[in-house]
């Protein structure tokens, strides 16, 4: 019968030594790789929407006016005016059944809107006259 090493208590402990050795080592490494990889996508990733992060940007002191003259030139459109725009809502669909809708201004107003004319001249009916009410 041949002696291996394996068969000594001493080598077999020393064996078992080395292999929980790597174990512990290699748990080690993963564990601050881990920890490493946690730490830096935490401080990365931001918890606000994009058009949030837009909207906190600090405003520019310096008011631009030639931008204000600009609006003070804008057309101011009247209440008639207004009247003939054609507004319609338009709802899309996609593919996973979400409906979404969205408002567009088909045409613009034109120059010179057209009002209607009669073609028959309205007769006058006369409304029942009020009956008066006795109060004690």
């Amino acid at each position: 019968m041949t002696a291996t090493y394996a068969d000594q208590p001493a080598i077999r402990s020393l064996l078992r030594r080395k292999t929980a050795l790597v174990l512990i080592v290699f748990t080690l490494m993963c564990i601050i790789v881990w920890i490493g990889l946690s730490l830096y996508f935490s401080f990365k990733k931001t918890s606000l929407p994009l058009n949030v992060q837009k909207q906190l940007q600090p405003l520019s002191p310096v008011l631009d006016v030639e931008t204000l003259k600009s609006l003070h030139s804008r057309r101011v459109y009247t209440q008639e005016e207004l009247s003939f725009f054609e507004v319609v809502r338009e709802v899309i669909i996609d593919q996973t059944g979400n409906k979404t809708s969205s408002t567009k201004i088909l045409t613009v107003p034109s120059a010179s809107p057209t009002t209607p004319e009669a073609t028959k001249s309205a007769t006058p009916i006369p409304s029942p006259s009020p009956t008066p009410t006795i109060t004690p």
